[in-house]
C-alpha cells in the first residue's frame, strides 16, 4: 500500500494548483487533484492533472497535461513511458529538493523532450518554480 502523501507535499500541490488554475481556465482546460490517469485496471493518480472539456469523473484516457511531485522514493520518473503511451501531452516534474520543476512536451517523435515555456498555458518552469512556496 502506498503511504498518503505528507503535508508539505499537498501544500505544494495546493499551491501549484492555484498558480496554474486562471491559466487552465483562460485555456479552457480544468486542473484538478486526484484523478486516475488510463483505465480503471491500468492507472496512474497523478498530484494534479489538467483536463480538456468533456473530461469524465474519475477515469479520464488522457490528459493535457499532469503534475508529479517527487517524494523520497517514488518512481516519477518511470511513469513517463505510461504517460507517453495516454498521450498526454505535457508533463510537470516538481522536485522540491532542488526547488527545481521540469516541463516537458510530448514531441511528434512521441518522446518527451524539455520544453521553455508549456504550449498550452504560457508558462514556464522558471516562471512556477519563482511562484511557488516552497517547503
Amino acid at each position: 500500500m502506498i503511504p498518503p502523501p505528507g503535508v508539505e507535499h499537498e501544500r505544494l500541490a495546493h499551491g501549484l494548483h492555484v498558480l496554474l488554475d486562471p491559466h487552465a481556465s483562460a485555456a479552457d482546460l480544468v486542473v484538478v487533484g486526484t484523478v486516475g490517469i488510463g483505465t480503471e485496471d491500468n492507472y496512474r493518480v497523478p498530484d494534479l492533472a489538467v483536463l480538456r472539456p468533456g473530461y469524465a469523473p474519475q477515469w479520464n484516457r488522457t490528459a493535457a497535461l499532469i503534475v508529479e511531485i517527487v517524494s523520497p522514493r517514488d518512481d516519477t520518473w518511470e511513469k513517463l513511458p505510461f504517460y507517453r503511451g495516454q498521450q498526454v501531452d505535457e508533463v510537470v516534474i516538481v522536485v522540491p529538493g532542488e526547488r527545481r520543476i521540469h516541463w516537458l512536451g510530448l514531441g511528434v517523435d512521441g518522446e518527451y523532450s524539455p520544453l521553455e515555456r508549456s504550449r498550452l498555458l504560457g508558462l514556464s518552469g522558471t516562471d512556477l518554480a519563482g511562484q511557488l512556496v516552497w517547503p
